[in-house]
């Protein structure tokens, strides 16, 4: 197409400056102030400055983000839930430990609602898997493998929706809606990152149509 990238270390003549208000940060994300201005004593070819610049920076980038993302612990609680799921409590200590605290559980009670749990699906002849879990345990009398049972199915849904949330926002906050309002935002972001699950219209109208009104709509 004509495009010419035979001067690559030509450089920009104004210099990249960092932005103050990252000065006092620590930021994950590239700024200027990485950046080299490309010359002839480090750069001798286009396919040189391509490699450097563009091909390391992104590779570069892949890997750290990969890094962070699937780290040691990321994965051992992935492998712990898994595990959990099966009812292993001595594979799925790792999961147990970390959330027992917060929500206030017993780790001996928790051993036991497991054991008595999958003793009962096996006698059953059935394997064990989070639906036959689901069917097996009610509140009441598993209260400990249930709170923790609301956790395990629920980590893996929040991540997916977090990172759903940033790629619908710009569908939702149009330069038409810019002057709407956080409560409107945050609703209409809900409705449209988890459009996938069914609703009642129904359901809907009859909460409309029970609250106080001057209009009688029943």
């Amino acid at each position: 197409n004509n495009i010419s990238i035979e001067n690559p270390f030509q450089g920009n003549k104004r210099k990249r400056k960092e932005p103050n208000d990252h000065q006092n940060f620590i930021v994950t994300a590239s700024t200027s102030a990485q950046y080299t201005e490309p010359t002839q004593s480090n750069v001798q070819t286009t396919k040189d400055f391509y490699r450097i610049n563009a091909y390391y920076v992104i590779l570069d980038t892949l890997v750290t983000k990969l890094r962070e993302r699937f780290s040691n612990d990321s994965l051992q609680m992935g492998i712990s839930i898994d595990n959990f799921f099966q009812l292993k409590f001595e594979e799925s200590q790792f999961f147990i430990d970390h959330y027992q605290g917060l929500l206030n559980l017993s780790k001996f009670n928790i051993q036991s609602e497991m054991t008595v749990v999958k003793n009962s699906i096996l006698q059953l002849g059935n394997e064990i898997n989070y639906e036959t879990i689901k069917q097996n345990i009610s509140k009441s009398v598993f209260p400990n493998l249930y709170k923790l049972l609301q956790v395990a199915i629920s980590i893996p849904i929040s991540l997916a929706t977090c990172e759903r949330s940033f790629s619908a926002m710009h569908k939702i906050k149009t330069w038409l809606r810019i002057s709407m309002l956080q409560e409107k935002f945050n609703n209409s972001s809900i409705l449209y990152i988890e459009k996938d699950i069914n609703i009642n219209i129904e359901n809907v109208i009859d909460v409309f149509a029970d609250q106080n009104r001057f209009i009688v709509l029943k």
